[in-house]
């Protein structure tokens, strides 16, 4: 099976992730979350740039670069679509386009995530007005016929960018521009759009900008209680479970039901043991942000157990003392009660 590593906040993973889904292709590709911007990472033993997209095909060769790793994904099955015929020019003249605005938010957004003694308001300012320029550009270009009919690079490209929105709080783009933003919603319905939106919160993407209460998080947590579950009857009186968070802002989570569950009778189960197992299992990652004011901690889930239950999931918390946190919905009496593993 191929490996894609990725990070959930990054435009340029995310065009790699659409692939993945629109060509099927979720049996061949595991998807794993990189650490990436940290010291030491063990993810540089496998990608000396750390950057991100990085594909590891099948025979173990690496390959970077969003847009090769989308054309290599593409052709996988023999029947390559998101490189358009007719005009090639002018699609890769659109494509370079799209790819300048992905290019300047990206920096524009990472100078965000910095302190805010250590920010460049030059870098801020340029890639601002580039932009709106380049927004202004789209509003125009958006008639184009490359942007309408099956789904191609160009318009991958552009959602992808338009879509960095959703992590920094200073992109107003639809402002003015009502023919570019009935396009981005349209595109931004799609499947695989919605399975790989990015998290709303930038703050998660930088372990620099974790919060005090986030490093407060920081460990293993144990269940040890739930309260008014509305999972109780499927996980039983007394389920077990581990969540984790990391100081690099990803976490994990399984609960395991404390009801009897069946053994399968051969390696794959049929479909009344699979369903008697999954019942009440819970089993994410992803990572996580934390808003103090409040009082909230975002899962962003990147992958599940259940396949459609991806994206945020916000949770109240409320620390009983540094070693037990309850975790509870926003709108709700019930909880769950992890206590640190030490």
């Amino acid at each position: 099976m191929m490996k894609l590593y990725i990070t959930p906040g990054s435009p340029y993973a995310r065009m790699a992730r659409i692939v993945v889904l629109e060509k099927g292709l979720q049996d061949r590709v595991e998807t794993i979350v990189a650490k990436t911007r940290t010291a030491d990472s063990p993810y540089y033993a496998i990608n000396p740039s750390g950057r991100v997209p990085y594909l590891v095909r099948e025979d173990g060769v690496g390959m970077e670069e969003s847009a090769f790793i989308c054309a290599y994904l593409d052709q996988l099955e023999g029947k390559p679509t998101l490189k358009t015929g007719g005009k090639p020019w002018e699609a890769e003249r659109l494509e370079a386009l799209a790819r300048s605005m992905v290019d300047g938010i990206s920096v524009w957004s990472r100078e965000l995530a910095r302190p805010e003694n250590e920010r460049s308001p030059t870098v801020i300012r340029h890639e601002k007005e580039r932009a709106r320029r380049l927004a202004d550009v789209w509003e125009r270009e958006i008639d184009h016929p490359l942007m309408r009919g099956p789904l191609n690079m160009v318009q991958m490209t552009l959602a992808c960018g338009l879509g960095i929105e959703a992590r920094n709080p200073d992109f107003h783009w639809r402002h003015g521009r009502p023919k570019l933003v009935r396009w981005f919603d349209e595109m931004a319905a799609r499947p695989s759009f919605v399975a790989t939106a990015p998290p709303s919160d930038p703050a998660h993407a930088y372990p620099a900008a974790l919060s005090a209460a986030a490093k407060r998080l920081i460990g293993t947590w144990r269940l040890v209680a739930a309260v008014n579950s509305p999972y109780g009857k499927w996980r039983g009186d007394k389920p077990t479970g581990l969540i984790h968070y990391d100081a690099n802002g990803t976490m994990g989570v399984q609960i395991i039901p404390s009801r009897p569950r069946g053994k399968f009778a051969s390696f794959l189960p049929s479909a009344e043991e699979a369903h008697d197992a999954l019942l009440g299992y819970t089993a994410y990652f992803g990572t996580y942000s934390v808003d103090e004011k409040k009082q909230t901690v975002t899962h962003h889930r990147a992958g599940n157990i259940n396949p459609g239950a991806l994206g945020d999931y916000v949770r109240r918390y409320e620390f009983v003392s540094d070693d037990r946190v309850v975790l509870m919905p926003v709108e709700s009496g019930s909880g769950l009660t992890w206590e640190r593993v030490k």
